[in-house]
């Protein structure tokens, strides 16, 4: 079962979602968007009643909400992806951008040289013949907001150090490294590769589409209350159900770093499993 489907949005709606997208979002952050660009999906956030909540999601009234999707540019003329997401009396705003800031950038960088399993996933796709040049990096950084009708407010930020992996001169995915959850991952399609605790480099599939994988994500994630749940995963389902190339899109690039352990867990609920009956859920 999926958990997303297209919005079909009339010039009222674009201009309802534009007038909040800049109250809250642009002229805060000083970032140019293009609404004429704007996607809306329909999604099933039910699936995060599997989390561990202190309250049951199911007594909300209305667990299919509404994300819209906004592509920008940063006033360094880089790109970024403005995800706003309506559910039950939910708003939660995820902003997504890169920057080549020097000392930002500089940071991170020694940080993720000085991490032994991002040096071996890179020298990993160095030998599988993939071109990853470092020239090329710059940091991916994400601040959430999110406020509920209850008066709840929530927010989390995030620097993950990036470089696109490219397959010849065509861009397919990224390695990289955040400076919190501290797992680097390459991310090519809906595959995610990383080091396993036994020192083994694994790809596993990932599947933000399906109900049932979702579940399983939510129940591993751990979330303590339900908006909590929702800022840490809510903004990936859209982002990555509709994603092809982690490359391109940003939103869902930067949701790579903070689920890899939870996929793990969850690899055998994915479409084609080999082993469909070890899904925990």
């Amino acid at each position: 079962m999926t958990i997303i489907n297209s919005l079909s949005l009339n010039p009222q709606q674009k201009q309802s979602v534009e007038l909040r997208v800049k109250e809250r979002v642009t002229t805060k952050f000083n970032l140019t968007a293009d609404f004429n660009k704007i996607k809306g999906n329909e999604v099933d956030f039910s699936a995060l009643d599997k989390s561990k909540t202190n309250e049951s999601v199911s007594k909300l009234e209305n667990m299919i909400g509404k994300q819209y999707s906004i592509p920008v540019k940063t006033n360094e003329g880089l790109d970024g992806e403005i995800q706003y997401t309506e559910v039950n009396g939910t708003h939660l705003y995820n902003v997504s951008t890169k920057t080549k800031n020097s000392k930002t950038l500089k940071k991170l960088r020694e940080f993720a040289k000085s991490d032994e399993n991002f040096n071996k996933l890179f020298a990993h796709l160095v030998k599988e013949g993939y071109l990853v040049d470092e020239k090329e990096a710059y940091v991916l950084q994400t601040e959430k907001y999110l406020e509920d009708q209850e008066g709840t407010e929530l927010s989390h930020s995030q620097n993950m150090f990036t470089v696109p992996v490219y397959q010849g001169e065509d861009p397919i995915g990224i390695l990289a490294i955040d400076e919190h959850y501290k797992t680097p991952v390459i991310v090519i399609g809906n595959e995610n590769t990383f080091v396993h605790e036994n020192g083994e480099i694994v790809t596993i599939q990932a599947d933000s589409c399906s109900l049932k994988w979702t579940k399983c994500m939510a129940k591993y994630l751990g979330c303590s209350s339900w908006p909590a749940c929702l800022i840490t995963f809510g903004g990936c389902l859209g982002a990555c159900c509709t994603c092809l190339n982690p490359f391109s899109c940003i939103a869902c690039a930067a949701c790579a770093a903070a689920v890899v352990g939870a996929a793990w867990k969850c690899r055998m609920c994915v479409v084609g499993a080999a082993r469909p009956k070890e899904c925990p859920v």
